[in-house]
């Protein structure tokens, strides 16, 4: 899911990916992590026109 969360009061872009812990494997997490990054990456310069973090 992709959301504005407020951290230490201000506002931040979020991408969140859920699994449930008793059935994910460490490469299924790894590569979940890698396409938030990517995909996270994409729709923050689409919104900011840079890639920050």
């Amino acid at each position: 899911s992709i959301a504005i969360r407020s951290i230490d009061g201000t506002p931040h872009f979020v991408v969140i990916d859920t699994y449930p812990r008793a059935t994910v494997d460490a490469e299924e997490l790894r590569r979940s992590v890698h396409e938030v990054a990517r995909q996270a990456d994409r729709v923050e310069r689409e919104l900011t026109g840079a890639d920050i973090h």
